[in-house]
């Protein structure tokens, strides 16, 4: 496939049609990819077939098979929600999913899975000075090839007697600096749902430690006191 694509590459360039040869360099990028991409998950499920077949052995049991139990639990996850998480996070996710009351979903908790953070218990959002600056840059950036791909896209109304192959070229062009644009897009949704679950997870949390606050008081206040000795 990239070699049939490497005659017209050629012939662009030489013609000077800029937009359909990064049109053709960003098309033989994505083939390349793919077979990567498809490699990489035959072996996750592999990984995963074969940790489903050592469970069927009746003979594993003990530590191994909590073991490819954990195992295959963090498999699923990771395949189901995109998120690599040991046993202590799995279950703090779904217990802040549950608490919630339909507030956070998981396929939220897994967008900002770049911002998560259990420490003693506790899930939190972090999100750092420089995390902010990136989803501004993202933004203003995309909004400019956002302009720019309009641009392009309206220019050949403007010019006089343009040739199909200029025609070509620049909605080439448009079309690339439009995709780029929303790439761009995608890597503001971790940090814009991050924002919008962190003061939702601080609230359960909080209300989580105050209720447990409250029963160990009243634990200690509830244990009766012994009484005085007698002179």
């Amino acid at each position: 496939m990239v070699e049939k694509l490497l005659d017209p590459l050629l012939k662009a360039l030489e013609s000077g049609s800029w937009g359909i040869a990064f049109l053709l360099v960003a098309l033989a990028v994505i083939v390349k990819l793919r077979p990567i991409f498809e490699f990489l998950e035959r072996q996750q499920s592999r990984r995963e077939e074969f940790v489903k077949s050592a469970l069927q052995v009746e003979a594993v049991a003990g530590a191994a098979r909590s073991f490819l139990e954990e195992e295959l639990n963090y498999l699923l996850l990771k395949k189901v929600t995109g998120i690599s998480a040991d046993r202590h996070l799995r279950e703090k996710l779904k217990e802040i999913v549950d608490r919630s009351a339909g507030e956070i979903q998981t396929l939220q908790l897994a967008k900002a899975k770049s911002h998560l953070h259990l420490k003693d218990g506790t899930l939190s959002i972090v999100l750092h000075a420089s995390d902010r600056f990136e989803w501004i840059f993202n933004w203003v950036f995309a909004v400019f090839m956002a302009f720019l791909a309009i641009a392009l896209f309206m220019l050949p109304s403007t010019i006089k007697g343009i040739t199909l192959q200029q025609l070509l070229s620049l909605m080439a062009l448009g079309v690339v600096f439009f995709v780029f644009a929303l790439f761009l897009v995608s890597q503001t949704i971790s940090f814009s749902v991050a924002k919008n679950i962190a003061p939702i997870i601080a609230a359960l949390e909080s209300r989580q430690a105050a209720t447990a606050t409250s029963s160990v008081n009243g634990t200690s206040c509830s244990k009766p006191q012994s009484a005085p000795s007698s002179p």
